[in-house]
């Protein structure tokens, strides 16, 4: 085995292999919409607060950033790629995706409540 790769779902004579700068730009597209979003409700928008103001909307745009593009695509990733017995995967995969979950019921209570 190559450490160049990481292998993903597939019985072992079907193994696929995924170059690791592949999975690197998976993770990239991840990490940078959810650092950029907080950046820009930090610098642009004043921050965050849970006090009914305009602060207090801006919970919404980095919640459903880090439920939908973060949280959710490491669930993916985690479910397809990582090589561990398939419980394991499941335990992670259902883990990832209620962080996904909780995040977006807050994000959710931050407008309903604005």
């Amino acid at each position: 085995r190559h450490v160049f790769f990481v292998f993903a779902m597939g019985r072992q004579d079907e193994r696929v292999y995924v170059p690791v700068s592949l999975f690197a730009l998976y993770e990239l597209a991840s990490v940078l919409p959810t650092v950029l979003t907080v950046s820009w409700v930090w610098y642009y928008r004043g921050g965050l607060a849970w006090d009914g103001t305009a602060r207090h909307f801006n919970w919404h745009p980095v919640l459903m950033i880090i439920c939908l593009v973060y949280f959710a695509s490491q669930a993916l990733l985690t479910y397809r790629l990582l090589p561990c017995p398939k419980g394991l995967k499941k335990a992670l995969h259902v883990g990832l995706h209620s962080c996904a979950l909780t995040c977006a019921a807050i994000g959710l209570a931050a407008v309903l409540q604005f």
